[in-house]
C-alpha cells in the first residue's frame, strides 16, 4: 500500500474563523468532489480518504485543516 498525507494550511485551535465552513470530520469511503461552490473546507481531524475512494479538489476550492489534523490517501500500488 501507498501512505501519502496531507497537511496544508493549519487553522487555530480555537473558533472557526470562517462560519460559513463545511466541517470535515469523517473518512471518505466513496468518490467525493470538493469544489469552490461547496466549500470552503475545514478538516477538523486527521480524515483517511479510504481505499477504493477517490477524493478530487477542483481548482480554487479553499480547503484549511485544524492543527493537527491530517488528510490520508491509502491507495494499492498494483
Amino acid at each position: 500500500m501507498l501512505f501519502r498525507s496531507l497537511n496544508a494550511l493549519a487553522a487555530p485551535d480555537g473558533p472557526l474563523t470562517n462560519p460559513g465552513a463545511r466541517l470535515v470530520d469523517s473518512d471518505i469511503t466513496e468518490n467525493t468532489t470538493w469544489g469552490k461552490k461547496g466549500g470552503p473546507y475545514l478538516v477538523n481531524r486527521t480524515v483517511t480518504v479510504t481505499e477504493g475512494a477517490t477524493l478530487k479538489i477542483l481548482p480554487g476550492t479553499s480547503v484549511t485543516f485544524k492543527t493537527g489534523a491530517n488528510l490520508i490517501d491509502r491507495k494499492s500500488v498494483v
